[in-house]
């Protein structure tokens, strides 16, 4: 994905490495436009997903923000939408996390 910019944050959470990903992509109407579109090719491959023995599927965060959690078999993560940036949290094997130790780490970002 190409933006304005982007930065990466990596830092332990209980002995777990997770990491942040912010790309600026300037717009909230552009981070819609991706984030709907990356939705979309997500619920397609669902099947897929499944067939590999994959976690794909929508969430919430913090009850209003609509995400999308993956669990493959080398990272779990978190991507949402949120003003003009697209968000990823994640961690990566072997010290991948579930999908409810994410939403905390998103919840407490300082971006509310």
């Amino acid at each position: 994905m190409v933006g304005y910019y982007t930065y990466y944050s990596y830092y332990l959470c209980k002995y777990n490495p997770i990491c942040i990903q912010f790309v600026n992509l300037l717009y909230p109407k552009t981070v819609k436009a991706i984030e709907d579109s990356f939705r979309e090719e997500k619920r397609r491959g669902q099947d897929f997903a499944k067939f590999r023995g994959w976690d794909s599927y929508p969430v919430k965060i913090n009850n209003d923000i609509e995400g999308w959690f993956l669990n493959l078999d080398y990272v779990s993560e978190i991507s949402f939408g949120f003003d003009g940036y697209d968000i990823a949290v994640g961690s990566y094997s072997p010290y991948k996390v579930g999908v409810k130790k994410l939403q905390s780490v998103i919840s407490n970002l300082n971006i509310w």
